[in-house]
């Protein structure tokens, strides 16, 4: 006969055993690799996997660090992949490094300017055989005496690498995002003198950012990252006032409300809208909340103002969120890391998390598409 400890150690061994399937299980559906993901659907990811530049098409790493690009962003028109980025060029006679703006088309390099300032490129868009990129360059020149505080970035846009000016250079200003509807070309960004100032351009043509009125703290700055054209409306994300917020057509709408300075027992926190997209009357948009006395940042999806908190402690988000559409499913990731800095990258699909890596990286950017054939 069994006696009651042989009874207990066999009880508590059947209890182990199914604690470790069921954590197993879990494991296994929370890893990208073993979703079905990639059958009808191509998922494109760019960003820094250690010290290497690379992009992921449906979890394949491509590297681009031979070229030497760091990539901001990524686009992909029928069978073609493109970049946004900067290549750091190391000049002959100063043995410094100044970036170059430049996109690659299926890894072939483009440069938009010639090096003699510092410049990027953020963002990409492609309409037919036409690549509009948008980013910042300084004025000035390296070869100048000045000194490098007094350059001013000036927010522009490059149409088939004729670039197209959109601020004068007296304050600093950079284009973050860039879309194209027909023949108009809509680029968000800010400029900031003593506070920086969201706006977007159409055309060239300027409209700056209104602030919500309720919001009278005395920090009335806005920027603007993310923009999305549905029908006539134009769509930006941002912050306005450390908050996270949109604009549609210019009216600020507010997703994360202040908290009362006198709450007791809170912290105050600040956030930003970093990318948008609209679907049919569903506005999506993904960003950052970060509780300021203790530095924490988490992932946060707000559908039609409705928030949704994707990550928890202790991961720590160490990357903008970056948000895409395909149909009904919504695509949101993030790179985040532990408190030992343990990275890893996970894409939400419709809220629901996957780990896509566990290794040193950091996205910059989504793109979804159905599957190319």
């Amino acid at each position: 006969m069994c006696n009651s400890k042989s009874l207990i150690k066999s009880a508590l061994s059947l209890f182990l055993i199914l604690i470790t399937v069921l954590i197993s299980c879990d494991h296994k559906d929370s890893n990208i690799a073993s979703l079905n993901w990639f059958d009808k659907t191509d998922i494109y990811m760019g960003g820094e996997l250690g010290d290497s530049t690379t992009y992921w098409k449906n979890g394949k790493a491509i590297s681009l660090d031979k070229k030497g690009m760091f990539a901001n962003a990524v686009t992909v028109s029928g069978k073609d992949t493109y970049l946004a980025g900067f290549i750091a060029i190391k000049d002959s006679l100063t043995n410094n490094s100044i970036a170059r703006a430049v996109y690659s088309k299926n890894g072939n390099i483009v440069f938009l300017t010639d090096g003699r300032t510092a410049a990027v490129a953020t963002a990409i868009a492609v309409l037919g055989t036409d690549v509009y990129v948008a980013g910042y360059e300084y004025n000035g020149d390296k070869n100048n005496a000045e000194p490098v505080h007094s350059q001013k970035s000036i927010a522009k846009y490059w149409k088939n690498g004729i670039p197209v000016v959109l601020t004068d250079g007296h304050a600093n200003a950079s284009a973050t995002a860039i879309a194209v509807k027909g023949t108009d070309v809509y680029v968000a960004g800010y400029e900031k003198d003593e506070i920086s100032v969201a706006r977007y351009w159409k055309n060239g043509k300027q409209t700056v950012l209104k602030i919500d009125s309720n919001l009278s703290n005395g920090a009335n700055y806005s920027e603007a990252y993310s923009i999305f054209i549905a029908g006539n409306d134009v769509y930006i994300a941002g912050t306005e006032c450390g908050l996270a917020a949109y604009w549609k057509n210019g009216i600020p709408v507010l997703l994360a409300p202040k908290k009362s300075l006198n709450q007791s027992g809170t912290d105050n926190e600040s956030s930003k809208a970093t990318s948008i997209a609209v679907s049919g009357q569903d506005v999506h948009v993904a960003g950052i909340q970060d509780t300021l006395a203790s530095l924490f940042h988490t992932v946060k999806y707000w559908k039609n103002g409705k928030a949704t908190t994707l990550s928890k402690k202790p991961l720590d988000a160490k990357t903008n969120a970056f948000l895409a559409l395909n149909g009904h499913d919504v695509y949101i990731t993030c790179t985040l890391a532990d408190p030992a800095f343990n990275y890893q990258t996970i894409v939400w699909k419709n809220t629901a998390p996957s780990i896509f890596s566990k290794e040193t990286m950091r996205v910059t950017s989504i793109f979804v598409a159905d599957k190319s054939h």
